[in-house]
């Protein structure tokens, strides 16, 4: 396909000027006329103002000779062809046209087959000239880019006399920027487009990396500017991740390193804020193993606010989840395998438990997508507090409205579990001499021989079943330690739990 350019054509005849545009066949020669002029004058600024790849200019014109147009139209910056036609075969002519850059210097009357090839040869030659500009530019751009990137990343010396032409680094500062990318487009928030707008501008280097778009801005000036806008900005928008201050180009792999470190910590920072500091870093990070932490306890725990009611405190819980594993070292996707875990185990007691529409809730798998395109680890905490706001709604109808009640049924169903009445009456929302004495009050016992009575009934039912060890099932009641189990297991039935199974098989067996 022919790459179309523009051509005018400037005579001082009329006729000549029509004669020329319908002489040969333009379009199919890679040209369209856009124009024409009767003086060198107005020659001139169409040439300026138009920049037509190819004139085609008569030497012998009012007010400009053509020549002079030529060389004015230089001076201004005009890099085009030119034809020049004349009815002189004077030498000086042609000696001065050579001087002003003219590709052709063509006789009146004009040939047809002449013009033509001319024509061609001059096309062909602005389509070469271009390939090469194109083939140096993308050299010197690869060569620019690799020697930015050796610079960020400290492995060249930017003062070496090279480097130094290469990329004309002579500021007085420089400050690294990275800048999140989204595939979805520039952000929508105005400050934001006034921001990327300064990053794009003459005076920041720009660099496209997966994830990120890194910017060098360089000279005090274009920082203060920056800084500037910064300062103004609210709401949200693209993670900024801002490297220090450098005054020399040896120091920007310094700046670079900052902008890196808080970009690899973007998914653990705070909400309502997009732009962040080294200072915004945490002065140490813990390290820690995720895995070590008990995932099961924690669920547990939110399982246990929602039976007693207490959706405040299971909020509560997941923001120091939340705190807590932002001053970790551990990596984002560990975070999230984890924190989907616990959620999905709170889902599961509550259906087990309650025996709730399962269609209420999301699937396992759809929970796992939701929560792994989250970008924040604030995003995924609020995931998990409406999910349990909901699981709480289908609660509500199922709880009972007495304290005492839920406590009692809360034993019920956890009397395995390491019971407090401390620990309880936190995940209730009570003091827990208060909940201490109403439950005596309103029960007649005190809570902890309420709580012996249960496992021992249950103990009870579990050593009817020929299956289970004594010391598993005094573990599944509740009683770590077999011999505290068997003082118990005494106290309310005046033998142990051994005797207790021998008696229940007698007896079994006079029945038959």
């Amino acid at each position: 396909m022919v790459a179309i350019m523009k051509v005018l054509v400037a005579d001082d005849e009329p006729d000549v000027r029509m004669g020329l545009k319908q002489i040969i066949d333009w379009h199919a020669l890679g040209f369209d006329i856009c124009g024409e002029a009767s003086n060198g004058e107005e020659c001139l600024t169409k040439m300026v103002r138009l920049n037509p790849e190819l004139v085609l200019l008569d030497i012998r014109m009012p007010k400009m000779h053509g020549l002079e147009c030529a060389k004015a139209a230089r001076e201004q910056g005009w890099n085009g062809k030119i034809i020049i036609l004349s009815g002189y075969s004077d030498f000086q002519y042609a000696q001065d046209a050579i001087r002003c850059g003219v590709e052709t210097y063509l006789l009146k009357p004009i040939d047809e087959t002449e013009l033509e090839e001319a024509v061609r040869k001059i096309h062909e030659k602005i389509e070469k000239e271009r390939r090469q500009f194109q083939r140096m530019n993308f050299a010197m751009e690869k060569a620019r880019k690799t020697v930015l990137t050796d610079l960020l990343s400290g492995k060249v010396n930017s003062g070496s006399g090279e480097n130094a032409e290469i990329l004309g680094f002579h500021e007085d500062g420089y400050q690294a920027v990275i800048l999140e990318r989204e595939e979805d487009g520039p952000s929508p928030y105005s400050d934001s487009l006034q921001l990327e707008r300064l990053l794009q501008g003459a005076m920041a280097e720009r660099l496209r990396l997966p994830e990120m778009n890194v910017f060098l801005l360089r000279g005090s000036d274009t920082i203060r500017k920056f800084e500037s806008i910064t300062q103004t900005i609210s709401g949200k928008g693209r993670f900024l991740a801002v490297g220090r201050t450098v005054q020399n180009a040896e120091e920007i792999c310094l700046s670079y390193q900052d902008a890196c470190r808080i970009f690899a910590r973007r998914f653990f920072f705070d909400r309502n804020r997009f732009v962040f500091r080294p200072k915004d870093l945490p002065k140490e990070l813990k390290p820690c193993e995720i895995g070590n932490m008990n995932l099961k306890e924690c669920a547990e725990k939110l399982f246990a606010f929602l039976q007693a009611g207490n959706l405040e405190s299971a909020c509560a819980e997941l923001e120091r989840l939340h705190h807590r594993i932002k001053e970790m070292d551990v990596k984002q996707d560990d975070v999230v395998n984890y924190l989907i875990n616990i959620y999905t185990r709170v889902k599961h007691a509550v259906w087990e438990e309650y025996k709730l529409n399962e269609s209420a809730e999301r699937s396992d798998a759809e929970i796992i997508a939701e929560i792994s395109r989250k970008k924040r680890l604030y995003e995924i905490i609020d995931y998990m507090k409406d999910g349990l706001r909901r699981m709480d709604e289908g609660l509500s109808g199922l709880r009972c409205n007495n304290i005492v009640e839920r406590v009692k049924h809360y034993i019920e169903k956890n009397y395995g579990s390491n019971l407090k009445l401390e620990l309880l009456a936190q995940s209730f929302g009570y003091n827990s001499a208060y909940l201490g004495k109403l439950f005596k009050n309103t029960t007649g016992e005190n809570f902890n021989s309420y709580l012996d009575r249960i496992r021992i009934e249950k103990a009870k039912k579990l050593l009817a079943q020929k299956d289970l060890r004594v010391y598993e099932i005094s573990r599944r009641v509740g009683y770590e330690n077999i011999d505290y189990f068997y003082i118990k297991f005494h106290k309310y039935m005046n033998e142990s739990p051994t005797e207790y199974r021998k008696h229940i098989e007698a007896t079994e067996t006079m029945e038959e």
